[in-house]
């Protein structure tokens, strides 16, 4: 592996973190317990107690995408070249992780937009729709993720040019996000996605067959 594919690599071990500490940030923690059923005065305010902490998250979010867009067009290649020229699988992964990175960007802003209390101080049901929004976000980007680990775990059962145990464990965290998404639970089925791409640049990094041409 050159140094230039470890960068690849290593981005998606930065990377990944990042985006999920965005997530943890932006949601307000706040003693006031505020969700979309709330009045606009209460989200209001847990969205002012909560700005320093979503603009933060807003910059991992941008710091995260950057690296993970490095690391998808990695991953693009690694898959690749152990599915072959002629495999569309790779593809799957790639569209997947692109959706995802662009949908984090579109966070970033929301949570840019929670930070600006100026935004909402007048109109505080315009903090119901920042709030809305993120409270319903990881269902929407889920899927993405399960693209991606789908994608993996059929080139790594597939090829044999993973570790044996890395498909399953791919496969199984893919099962858990389409399990817990179909019950209603999408906030855990998001974590369970970041957890797969967090094992899946772990491998790609680290844990490869070294008689692996990429």
């Amino acid at each position: 592996m050159t140094a230039i594919d470890r960068i690849g690599s290593l981005s998606g071990l930065v990377g990944v973190p990042l985006l999920a500490a965005a997530v943890v940030l932006v949601d307000p923690a706040s003693s006031l317990d505020a969700s979309p059923a709330s009045s606009s005065e209460v989200v209001a305010q847990a969205l002012a107690e909560n700005a320093d902490a979503a603009r933060a998250g807003a910059w991992c979010a941008l710091a995260g995408a950057f690296l993970l867009a490095v690391f998808i067009a990695r991953l693009h290649g690694v898959l690749g070249a152990a599915a072959g020229p002629d495999s569309w699988l790779p593809n799957v992964a790639s569209i997947g992780g692109s959706v995802f990175l662009a949908m984090q960007l579109v966070g970033a802003g929301f949570a840019f937009a929670a930070a600006d209390t100026d935004a909402y101080a007048e109109s505080p049901q315009v903090a119901v729709t920042i709030l809305t929004f993120g409270w319903y976000f990881p269902a929407v980007y889920a899927p993405c993720l399960a693209a991606v680990l789908a994608s993996v775990t059929a080139v790594a059962f597939a090829s044999g040019s993973f570790p044996a145990w890395f498909p399953w464990v791919t496969g199984a965290l893919l099962a858990g996000i389409v399990v817990i998404s179909a019950l209603g639970a999408a906030g855990m089925a998001a974590a369970a996605g970041f957890l797969g791409m967090l094992v899946v640049a772990l491998v790609v990094g680290f844990g490869r067959d070294r008689s692996a041409s990429a």
